[in-house]
């Protein structure tokens, strides 16, 4: 008979039981024992006369029930309404936090962080050679108040370079000599600045290179048109900018040709916007630069190297072995959007590709060599260096 009901037991599921234990009275088969108690402390269930139990599930005996280890009718973190979130907004000097109360239930009030915001840092003064910067930081929605902080001197290498007095620019050495600012070096021999005065009567520094005559900077002629890049922006102004003051202003193909037809002839004979007895170079006299300066250096693709400013380029450097002093002034675009400074120099020539598009002088900030791009969109807007007719 015992071996019976632990047969039914097995059959039941209980082979995991850890206990069991069965109670027995009765001494024949029309007597038979009471229902069986079955005891474990895993998994495992037993059923006798319609009753059945289980340790983690439910167990039955004649119609009631209970339960172990499933849901309760009361629970603790649970809620079933929340309140709104109560802000403490972020500053530029502490995170923000968020916090909700439950209106019904029994959960604790919710946190969450909010990341503190960043500073927007402008420069307000320039740092140089000679003397540190000054950046200013301003927090969005002005949550915290205005910070300063100082920018590093502009570094250089006193062996090849020196730090010039009056204009606190980083310039090469001349050999072993340093020099003043109505000076420049040209393939190491000292040589005095020429100048020449734009429509507006602006001063411009000229250097000569070659058979050629170049303005050593930048136009800036305010023409009707042209634009400022501002860098605190990355858009164009119709203002004077510091990037303004610092790269001179920007020119779409029309503007920098004062209308005039394209010409690929040397001189181009496209006065443009550029000074009396000056003329915007055309495609053969950029190149003409660039064989001249080839042929005196004994290299090959190295114009831009031998043109560009010792400083102000982003991730590069340049020699400026002529004093043309190229700087990385970057382009402006008919939306009205600005490219970054610091990485290229884009300067017109009077010789246009196509209806659409006119050619246009390059020098990036990795590249040692000039480079055209074909695809000048003349809607854009680009520097101008001005040749002067004859030397």
């Amino acid at each position: 008979m015992i071996a019976q009901y632990h047969k039914l037991a097995l059959t039941a599921g209980l082979a995991l039981a850890t206990a069991l234990t069965i109670s027995c009275s009765g001494d024949s088969d029309d007597n038979p024992p009471p229902a069986a108690v079955i005891s474990s402390s895993s998994g495992g269930s037993s059923s006798s006369g319609g009753g059945s139990s289980s340790s983690g599930g439910s167990s039955s005996s004649g119609g009631g029930s209970s339960s172990s280890g499933g849901s309760s009718s009361s629970s603790d973190n649970a809620c079933a309404t929340w309140g709104d979130w109560v802000i403490t907004p972020a500053t530029c000097e502490a995170n923000g936090v968020k916090t909700r109360s439950c209106t019904s239930g029994t959960s604790s009030p919710e946190t969450e962080d909010i990341p503190r915001l960043d500073y927007v840092w402008t420069v307000t003064t320039p740092a140089t050679c000679a003397a540190a910067g000054v950046e200013t930081g301003t927090c969005p929605g002005n949550a915290s108040p205005a910070q300063t902080r100082e920018v590093a001197k502009v570094p250089y290498d006193n062996a090849t370079q020196f730090c010039q007095s009056g204009t606190n620019a980083v310039k090469n050495l001349c050999g072993t000599e340093t020099y003043v600012s109505t000076k420049y070096c040209s393939n190491g021999t000292l040589k005095d600045y020429g100048s020449v005065a734009d429509i507006a009567g602006k001063s411009y520094k000229t250097v000569v290179i070659g058979t050629q005559t170049w303005m050593a900077e930048n136009l800036s002629y305010n023409a009707v048109g042209s634009k400022c890049g501002d860098e605190s922006t990355n858009a164009l102004s119709n203002d004077n900018t510091s990037t303004c003051a610092t790269y001179g202003r920007l020119y779409n193909w029309a503007t920098a040709m004062d209308n005039s037809g394209s010409s690929d002839a040397i001189p181009s004979g496209v006065r443009g916007v550029c000074p009396e007895d000056w003329h915007l170079p055309s495609k053969g006299e950029w190149d003409a630069l660039k064989s001249f300066i080839e042929s005196d250096q004994s290299c090959s693709d190295c114009d831009a190297k031998h043109l560009k400013s010792p400083t102000l380029w982003n991730g590069g450097t340049g020699l400026d072995t002529y004093g043309f002093s190229a700087l990385p002034g970057s382009g402006g675009y008919s939306d009205g959007s600005f490219d970054l400074a610091g990485y290229f120099g884009y300067w017109w020539s009077a010789s246009e590709y196509s209806s659409y598009y006119a050619y246009r002088r390059d020098m990036g900030y990795g590249s040692e060599g000039a480079y055209y791009n074909n695809y000048g969109i003349k809607s854009n807007l680009f520097s101008v260096r001005c040749l002067q007719d004859s030397p």
